[in-house]
């Protein structure tokens, strides 16, 4: 006798949940578009000051203003298509992409009110977008649907 596969029923995603992806992948273009701003001041800072620009400030500037919004835009990408898929660790790692970025952004705001620190055009914008993100991915409705979630 033959059987048939258990049919898995597919939870549908509440609107919390896609509004929050929606969201994240707005933050992660937010993140991108930072990114090009600190690239476009660097390259125009190097041009009216010549020689201003040595190995021991460009490396801390890349590393921190460059290549850590890069990573956070990515992990958001890959949080926010994971939770579209229904994925429930990528609701994790969307929470930990957003909290990341709420508080560098807050220590970027605080490092900049306070000394030589960096803002970008869209750091406000991008921590106001990683709390909205937060807050919905933990709503009640966001929690109930990725408690009985499959995946």
């Amino acid at each position: 006798m033959v059987t048939a596969p258990p049919v898995r029923t597919r939870t549908p995603l509440p609107a919390t949940v896609v509004v929050a992806a929606v969201l994240g992948l707005v933050e992660a273009a937010v993140l991108l578009l930072g990114l090009a701003s600190v690239l476009f001041t660097l390259g125009r800072w190097s041009l009216t000051r010549p020689g201003s620009l040595d190995s021991s400030t460009v490396v801390p500037v890349l590393l921190t203003a460059v290549l850590v919004p890069l990573v956070l835009a990515v992990v958001a990408v890959v949080g926010s298509v994971g939770v579209l898929q229904g994925r429930r660790r990528a609701r994790v790692v969307l929470t930990v992409a957003g909290t990341v970025v709420v508080v560098l952004g807050v220590v970027s705001l605080v490092g900049a009110l306070t000394g030589p620190g960096v803002v970008t055009p869209t750091l406000g914008l991008s921590i106001a977008l990683s709390l909205a993100v937060l807050v919905l991915l933990w709503l009640p409705a966001s929690r109930a649907w990725s408690a009985r979630s499959p995946r």
